[in-house]
């Protein structure tokens, strides 16, 4: 009895070459890679702000760092900030937001230059766009759970 094939309907594959040779691997020479160059922690403090009466409440948001080295920093019933910017905004349980001028906040007779009235709760969070300084969102809370620009 021949052992041959007895159905072949394909002819043999071909030989297949190995698309990478094997001195290849050998000759690809790694990289160390670049350490990060590590931070600089001052071991002294810059500058210390006091915050008496701040509330000590999980569910507020009681501290903001702005993108342009700004800090407010909200207490009992005023709030404290730290700005080079034009323009301070601020909101509340009287579902306003309003946009102080920060140079006129000196004066006594002191009036706000827009008052946004469309919130139905709460104002929640409130935010300058970082890229663009005209633009400003704020958020309310409530069952709508809003955000408008």
């Amino acid at each position: 009895m021949t052992h041959s094939r007895i159905l072949a309907f394909k002819n043999k594959p071909a030989i297949v070459v190995d698309p990478f040779p094997k001195d290849f691997f050998s000759s690809y020479v790694h990289q160390p890679r670049l350490a990060k160059p590590q931070r600089c922690i001052p071991q002294f403090f810059e500058k210390t702000l006091d915050a008496p009466d701040i509330h000590d409440n999980f569910y507020l948001n009681l501290l903001d760092w702005g993108c342009s080295k700004v800090l407010i920093v909200a207490l009992s019933n005023i709030f404290m900030i730290v700005l080079t910017g034009p323009q301070l905004a601020s909101g509340g349980d009287g579902n306003l937001a309003f946009i102080w001028d920060i140079s006129m906040v000196s004066n006594s007779a002191t009036q706000w230059l827009y008052r946004l009235e469309d919130h139905t709760a709460a104002v929640k969070a409130l935010a300058w766009c970082p890229f663009q300084d005209n633009l400003f969102t704020s958020g309310e809370g409530g069952a709508k759970k809003c955000i408008r620009l």
